[in-house]
C-alpha cells in the first residue's frame, strides 16, 4: 500500500515538474515568436509607411502581411496550449 502511495506520488511529482518545463518551454516560443512579429511589423512600418489606397499592394507587402499573420496564428496556437495545460 506504502509503496502505491509512494509510486504516484512520484508520477504526480514527475507530472508536475513535465507541465512546469512545458509551460516555460512554450513561453519562451511566445516571447520567441512575438519578438519575431515585432521585428516584422516595424520593418513593414518603415517600408511601407505612405498607404496610397490608390495603388494595389505589392507583392513583397502582401508577402510580409503573410508572415506576419502566420506568426500571430502561431502565437495563437501556443497560447491556446499554454491554457491547456494550466
Amino acid at each position: 500500500m506504502k509503496r502505491k502511495r509512494l509510486y504516484l506520488s512520484q508520477q504526480q511529482q514527475t507530472t508536475k515538474t513535465l507541465t512546469t518545463m512545458t509551460l516555460s518551454h512554450l513561453q519562451t516560443q511566445k516571447s520567441s515568436l512575438l519578438n519575431t512579429v515585432n521585428e516584422l511589423v516595424a520593418i513593414k512600418k518603415r517600408l511601407y509607411s505612405n498607404m496610397d489606397i490608390e495603388q494595389p499592394m505589392s507583392k513583397d507587402e502582401k508577402d510580409l502581411n503573410a508572415q506576419i499573420s502566420f506568426i500571430y496564428s502561431q502565437v495563437n496556437q501556443v497560447v491556446k496550449q499554454i491554457k491547456k495545460l494550466k
